[in-house]
Formats: structure tokens, sequence, C-alpha cells
């Protein structure tokens, strides 16, 4: 399970194994959502993503990670779409989210 703390700017990453190379994808959704609440929706095309091979990085910023609660768990997900009609899509995963001493923009 991936732990972020509150407060910090954490490269997140996400390794696709699907067989079609992840470069070859139209458009791609990186997404966090905390009790009910879509609290990250990023995508490619937007440069809220990039992609390294098959892996997908999100560098999240300060005001995005002090907007989580430490309970409950966040999930994180990820769509992508190959041309017209095939599209991938991930289970969402669980993500713990750790509490600062001390919290705000630094």
């Amino acid at each position: 399970m991936l732990d972020i703390i509150r407060g910090t700017t954490p490269n997140v990453t996400c390794t696709v194994p699907y067989d079609v190379p992840l470069a070859e994808a139209d458009e791609v959704w990186f997404s966090i959502k905390q009790d009910g609440c879509l609290l990250v929706d990023r995508k490619l095309s937007d440069n809220g993503v990039r992609i390294q091979g098959q892996t997908l990085i999100a560098d999240l910023t300060q005001d995005e990670t002090l907007s989580f609660k430490t309970y409950p768990k966040a999930k994180i997900g990820i769509r992508i779409r190959f041309g017209a009609e095939a599209v991938a899509s991930s289970a969402p995963q669980d993500v713990r989210i750790l509490d600062v001493v001390k919290s705000g923009v630094i």
C-alpha cells in the first residue's frame, strides 16, 4: 500500500501491465478519490501526468496533499484510451494518508 504524507509533493508512480505500450495511448487519466470526493483528476493531454516506459507518473502539489484527510483511505485509479474504442482501467488501489505535526504550505 502506498503512503502519502499530507503537505508533501510526492511523485506517485503506477506501473501499467498492459501489452500495448503506454506511449501509444491517446489519453491517460489519473485520479485520487477520498470519502466520495474526487480530489485529484489529471490527464496526459493537460500535462498532469507523464509517461516513462510502462510507468505513469503524477507529481502532486502541497495543496493537493493537504486536501487529503487521514481517514478514510484514499483510492487511486487510472484510465487509458487507445484509439476510438479500446479502453483500459485499473482497479482502485488503496492509499494511506499520513498526517504531519504542523500543516500548511511551506
